[in-house]
C-alpha cells in the first residue's frame, strides 16, 4: 500500500508513477484490495501499478476531454479503445489519448501475455510515434506485437490502430486477396466499449482502406509472375518427437522496382505442399526470400521449390481495386 500523505516527497509512490498519480494508484489499490476481500488475490490484470495508473489516466482523458480539443485534432477521430481478439487465445486491447498516453495489452488463454505503455512523443498525418516502455511484469517474453510506431487507418466508415508489423500484414492480407481482416478496431459510437468489435460483432470492411504513399506503393494492382532463380539452404530439423521445422531459401527474378518489398508473403505450391514465402532482401530487380515451416511429422518428406517455378502474387482483388 503507498504511504498517502499530503506531502509528494513523502509519497510512495511505485516504480513509473508520480506526482498527480495519486488518485489513480489509489483507485488501482481499491481495485486489488476489492480483489483480496472476495479471495481472488490482488492484481487479477497482471500489469504493472504505473501501466494501470495510464490506463486509468486514458479513460479519463477520454471520457471528459475529447471534445474540448480543437476540431481538426486528430483525437476526435481516433482517440479510443481498440480492440482484436477472438475471446480466447487472442484479446489485444489498444488504448490511446493525446495526453495520457497509450496501453497495450494481449490476454490469452493462460493469462497475460504480453503489455506496454508510454507517452506520445510525435504526431503524423497517418499515426503516432510512442516512447514504449515494456511493462515490468512481461519483460523479455512478449509477443513481439507492440511497435512505437502506430498508424491511424481509415477504412470506410471504420477507424483501426495498427502497429507497424500489422500495416506490413495488412498490405500481405490485400495482396494475397484475403476476405477477412483482424485488426484493432475502435467503435465509433462509444471511444471505451469493445463489445461491439468483438468477434461474433464484427463486420468486414470494402473496398480499400486510405493509405499514405509509404503503404500505398506496397499494394499490387496487377499480378507479379516470379520465377525461382535460385535455391539453397534446404533444411528438416525434427522438433520434440512429432513434428519439424522446414525451409529453404529461394533467389527470385523481381526486387523493389517491380513491386517486391521486405516483409511481402505468398504462397508457393511444391510437391510437398504448399508453404508460405516472406521476402527478406530485396534489389532493383531480384530478391532473396525465405520458406520457414513448422509441420506436425518428425519426418515430414519436404520438397522445396523447383528452379526455373513460377510463382504468383494476385495482387489486390479487383472487386475491391473498384469498391474504392
Amino acid at each position: 500500500m503507498c504511504n498517502c500523505t499530503t506531502s509528494a516527497q513523502q509519497y510512495d509512490y511505485p516504480p513509473g508513477t508520480g506526482p498527480g498519480d495519486e488518485p489513480f494508484i489509489e483507485q488501482v489499490e481499491a481495485e486489488d484490495q476489492k480483489l483480496r476481500d472476495q479471495g481472488i488475490g490482488g492484481n487479477w490484470w497482471g500489469t504493472s501499478v504505473a501501466q494501470r495508473v495510464r490506463k486509468l489516466k486514458i479513460e479519463k482523458e477520454l471520457r471528459e476531454n475529447i471534445d474540448t480539443l480543437p476540431k481538426d485534432h486528430w483525437a476526435h477521430e481516433f482517440a479510443g479503445v481498440y480492440y482484436e481478439g477472438d475471446g480466447l487465445g487472442t484479446n489485444i486491447t489498444i488504448s490511446v489519448a493525446p495526453n495520457a498516453g497509450v496501453t497495450y495489452t494481449w490476454y490469452g488463454c493462460m493469462g497475460l501475455y504480453d503489455a506496454a505503455h508510454g507517452e506520445i512523443v510525435e504526431t503524423f498525418d497517418d499515426g503516432v510515434r510512442v516512447k514504449l516502455i515494456t511493462d515490468s511484469k512481461v519483460g523479455d517474453d512478449g509477443m513481439d506485437y507492440m511497435t512505437g510506431r502506430l498508424t491511424f487507418l481509415r477504412w470506410g466508415d471504420k477507424r483501426y490502430l495498427l502497429p507497424e508489423n500489422e500495416m506490413t500484414q495488412l498490405m500481405n492480407d490485400l495482396n494475397n486477396r484475403k476476405s477477412y481482416f483482424f485488426f484493432p478496431e475502435r467503435d465509433m459510437r462509444d471511444r471505451l466499449d469493445v463489445e461491439s468489435i468483438s468477434l461474433l460483432n464484427r463486420t468486414q470492411p470494402v473496398g480499400l482502406p486510405q493509405l499514405s504513399d509509404r503503404w500505398n506503393a506496397m499494394l499490387i494492382r496487377t499480378p507479379i509472375k516470379l520465377t525461382v532463380i535460385g535455391v539453397d539452404g534446404v533444411y528438416m530439423k525434427p522438433f520434440g518427437d512429432d513434428s519439424a521445422h522446414v525451409g529453404c531459401q529461394l533467389a527470385l527474378n523481381k526486387g523493389s522496382a517491380d513491386g517486391m518489398f521486405v516483409g511481402m508473403e505468398f504462397n508457393v505450391k511444391t510437391d510437398s505442399g504448399e508453404f508460405p514465402v516472406t521476402v527478406t532482401e530485396t534489389n532493383d530487380h531480384s530478391c532473396r526470400a525465405e520458406i520457414a515451416w513448422y509441420v506436425l511429422d518428425p519426418n515430414p518428406a519436404f520438397v522445396p521449390p523447383e528452379k526455373g517455378q513460377q510463382i504468383i502474387v494476385p495482387g489486390v482483388d479487383p472487386a475491391r481495386l473498384e469498391a474504392r
